[in-house]
C-alpha cells in the first residue's frame, strides 16, 4: 500500500463506544433507546476528533473508498494473562468509535466508505504510552478479473 493519505496520534485511553438496546415500556409506546457507553468515552471521542480535524487540516473531506488501520496501544495490568491484550474493550467497539470520529472531524464523509479495516491492539511500552495510531487511505478501484 502507498504512503498514508492521513496519519496521526491520539494519546490517552482507548475507550469503546457503547452498546445500545431498546426497552419496550408496558403501554405499547415507543421504545426507549439506551446507550451504555463507557466511562470517559465523550472526552475520549473529543480527543480523537480534535486530533483528526487537526491532522486533516484544509484538505477536502474524502468521499471515496478508504482502508483505515487502527492501532489502539492499551495500559498495560499489572500481571497480563498473555502478551496480547486478549481482554477487552473489544476491536469492534474501539473501532466504531474511532471511525465515528473521523466522520465528525469530516476527514471522511461516512464511516460506510470505510472498505478495509485493519485494527490491532497492543500494551503500552516505556517508550509508547496508551493511545491509538490512525492511518487512512485512498483506495484504487479494483483490478478486473
Amino acid at each position: 500500500m502507498n504512503d498514508p493519505d492521513l496519519t496521526f496520534e491520539v494519546l490517552g485511553d482507548p475507550r469503546p463506544q457503547g452498546s445500545k438496546r431498546a426497552i419496550m415500556p408496558k403501554h405499547g409506546d415507543k421504545p426507549i433507546v439506551i446507550e451504555s457507553a463507557g466511562e470517559n468515552l465523550k472526552d475520549w471521542r473529543r480527543a480523537m476528533t480534535d486530533a483528526a480535524r487537526e491532522a486533516r487540516g484544509e484538505a477536502e473531506c474524502i468521499d471515496a473508498p478508504v482502508a483505515v488501520s487502527l492501532a489502539f496501544r492499551l495500559a498495560r495490568p499489572g500481571s497480563p494473562r498473555w502478551a496480547w491484550p486478549g481482554v477487552p474493550p473489544d476491536v469492534d467497539k474501539l473501532a466504531r468509535a474511532a471511525l465515528d470520529s473521523l466522520t465528525a472531524a469530516r476527514v471522511i464523509r461516512d464511516d460506510a466508505r470505510v472498505v478495509q479495516l485493519h485494527i490491532t491492539k497492543v500494551y503500552e511500552s516505556a517508550s509508547s504510552p496508551p493511545g491509538l495510531i490512525v492511518k487512512v487511505w485512498r483506495v484504487a478501484p479494483p483490478s478486473p478479473w
